[in-house]
């Protein structure tokens, strides 16, 4: 979320606009403040850009200077992330406990994440079949009462 300084009032948006104006009390217990300051160097990486989330898709671009290696995302681990480094396809991993991390090889890259959701093409599929079964079945009853 950012950096904030004790007593510091902090507004939030939500991502349907509305805006929390009530006092929000934020907690983080630190196990060890040299291991959160050693996170945080690997955590902010300037060769990282762009970084854009746009529903069910997440992207961002890697510059010449990044070394590579496995990148830890701030996203729970779920195998129906798909990832593409370049067109090319790669893995979502489990990292960090419930964490996902995608392994990205040194250099410049363009890094796309989706997100499938189990069954909902063949939900669809079988949605619109069902559709065309009682619309078969509607004009058919139509015209043997005509009859």
């Amino acid at each position: 979320m950012g950096k904030f300084r004790k007593g510091e009032e902090i507004n939030i948006t939500l991502q349907n606009g509305k805006l929390l104006n009530q006092p929000l009390q934020l907690f983080v217990a630190i196990e060890s403040p040299q291991r959160l300051q050693q996170l945080h160097q690997y955590a902010v990486n300037p060769n990282i850009s762009d970084i854009k989330v746009d529903g069910d898709w997440i992207t961002f671009k890697t510059n010449s200077r990044f070394k590579g290696g496995y990148l830890g995302l701030s996203i729970l681990f779920d195998p129906n992330w798909s990832v593409r480094i370049d067109h090319q396809k790669g893995h979502v991993v489990k990292i960090l406990g419930d964490l996902s991390g995608i392994k990205v090889p040194q250099g410049a890259h363009q890094v796309r994440l989706k997100y499938n959701v189990n069954g909902l093409k063949i939900g669809m599929i079988i949605s619109i079949i069902s559709l065309i079964i009682l619309g078969g079945y509607e004009i058919t009853k139509r015209k043997l009462k005509r009859k």
